[in-house]
């Protein structure tokens, strides 16, 4: 049965990204990674994945102006999104697991799948053990 015939949506699938260790190189501030950006292109490409910003540079529209120009440049989806600013905990991790189960909830779709790219290790937190990569290009 089409999804368009009947009005229904296929279920999403989101990928929650940081920027700074994932997409940029933590000793060289300012300069995108050029293989971690075509891997990323790759990634929405086969997976047909949404991307949800979680990364501070939300709070920067400056650095969201970047952002855009650059995954246009590599044919990357914008982001749909940018999980919720939440009263920050005393761990900066525990704050980004709660921001990104925060949007979960409130997503007006429905979600078959979810993962979050990150520097950060996000999977002191339970829900994350099983969907959270943790981003080493710093090293």
């Amino acid at each position: 049965v089409s999804t368009q015939s009947t009005g229904m949506e296929e279920p999403h699938k989101i990928l929650f990204l940081d920027i700074d260790g994932v997409l940029m190189l933590f000793n060289n501030r300012g300069v995108w990674n050029k293989d971690c950006l075509q891997q990323l292109k790759r990634i929405e490409t086969e997976t047909k994945a949404r991307i949800v910003l979680s990364s501070n540079w939300k709070r920067s529209e400056s650095n969201m102006e970047r952002l855009k120009k650059e995954f246009s440049n590599y044919g990357i989806s914008v982001p749909i999104d940018c999980t919720p600013e939440l009263e920050y905990e005393n761990c900066i991790a525990f704050s980004r697991c709660k921001e990104i189960l925060k949007w979960l909830e409130d997503y007006p779709h429905k979600v078959s799948h979810w993962v979050a790219v990150d520097d950060m290790d996000l999977s002191l937190n339970k829900e994350f053990e099983t969907r959270f990569i943790l981003s080493l290009i710093h090293i």
